[in-house]
């Protein structure tokens, strides 16, 4: 007997293989291997407390979450770390009655910047940043800065290098810089002119690098003071000596009083006894009567009437008595020479540099 006839169905299966992605701490396998494999973490971890920067803060916190591939809820964990203890009960009040481990960090991150993210007005950092000039002293790098600073908050869009360049040129002050800039075409971008006054800066005359600036300055309380001039020499101001108006009946003498030995730095003498290193109003001779104009207030040695001792050596000198009016003597040089070129010293008149030559006499 023939067995009944069967239809047998095989169905042939072929095994499939199927990827999954497992997911570790928030973001996948793959990166969380290679994170472990970085080692220690890149950066420190920004903070922020009441007076900082909300937006310079957020940005920072940002790029260290970028480089360390943070990512999902440990955002959140990481940014209530990063906030000071005030921050935090402030954000807990504005979180109430939940806590801010139950927000998300879109949700924190809005809260915060509503309360340290100041209101601006746009027109009124216009206005302050048109009102910017270039002060006494500041480079050409540093105006750049602070002209792009207050530039921020202003909403210029598109346009914002045309005005920071508009800014940067017509707040520069006037000299060698501002004229070089003024030579050169409009449709220059704002790289190359801040590059242009750079190297206009850089070889200018009046740069650190070159001849310093002079200022005129008085003295006080009698002490002397020496300034390095452009020429590498020193100015020493006149120390007071307290004079006197000399009395009526004194003449004066064609010849100035005697100073001490030619080459020895110049000393202020004793209108009383002709010595140095004290004062007319300290010394004891300014009681005394002189021997050769009879009149009471110096000896013989300190006498500016002419006499016929031929005993009494006295010394001509070209010395000026400047202590009453508090000028500077200009001390080019204790050599000699015959011929030198004109000795020059660069002064700041309004705001122009003008190069004067010194009349050394």
């Amino acid at each position: 007997m023939a067995p009944p006839n069967t239809t047998a169905n095989t169905t042939s299966t072929t095994p499939t293989t199927t990827t999954t992605t497992a997911t570790i701490s928030g973001f996948p396998t793959q990166d969380f291997l290679r994170y472990l494999a970085r080692g220690p973490a890149v950066g420190d971890l920004p903070s922020f407390d009441v007076g900082d920067k909300w937006s310079t803060f957020i940005e920072r916190l940002d790029q260290y979450f970028t480089g360390n591939y943070v990512q999902g809820d440990r955002r959140v964990c990481l940014l209530l770390t990063a906030i000071s203890s005030a921050v935090y009960e402030v954000l807990r009040e504005l979180c109430h009655p939940d806590l801010p481990k139950s927000k998300s960090f879109n949700e924190l991150t809005e809260l915060l910047a509503n309360q340290y993210s100041p209101k601006i007005s746009v027109w009124r950092n216009r206005l302050t940043f048109d009102s910017l000039r270039q002060e006494q002293g500041e480079t050409v790098s540093s105006w750049y800065v602070r002209v792009k600073k207050y530039s921020m908050d202003c909403e210029f869009a598109q346009l914002l290098d045309n005005f920071v360049k508009y800014k940067f040129v017509t707040g520069l002050r006037k000299g060698p810089i501002l004229d070089r800039i003024c030579e050169e075409d409009s449709v220059k971008t704002l790289k190359e002119v801040v590059e242009l006054a750079v190297k206009k800066e850089s070889s200018s005359s009046y740069h650190e690098q070159g001849a310093p600036l002079n200022a005129i300055r008085t003295t006080k309380g009698g002490q002397q003071q020496k300034k390095k001039t452009s020429q590498g020499t020193t100015s020493t101001p006149w120390r007071s000596t307290g004079r006197q108006t000399p009395k009526a009946g004194a003449e004066k003498s064609e010849n100035p009083r005697p100073t001490s030995q030619k080459g020895s730095p110049k000393q202020v003498l004793c209108f009383a006894c002709n010595k140095p290193s004290h004062d007319f109003r300290a010394c004891k001779y300014k009681t005394y009567r002189c021997k050769i104009c009879k009149q009471v207030g110096h000896v013989a040695a300190a006498c500016k009437q002419p006499s016929d001792n031929k005993y009494l050596i006295t010394n001509n000198s070209d010395v000026l008595d400047l202590d009453q009016i508090g000028l500077f003597n200009l001390s080019i040089s204790d050599n000699f020479y015959t011929s030198v070129d004109p000795y020059t010293i660069k002064l700041l008149v309004n705001d122009v540099l003008i190069s004067f030559e010194i009349d050394t006499g």
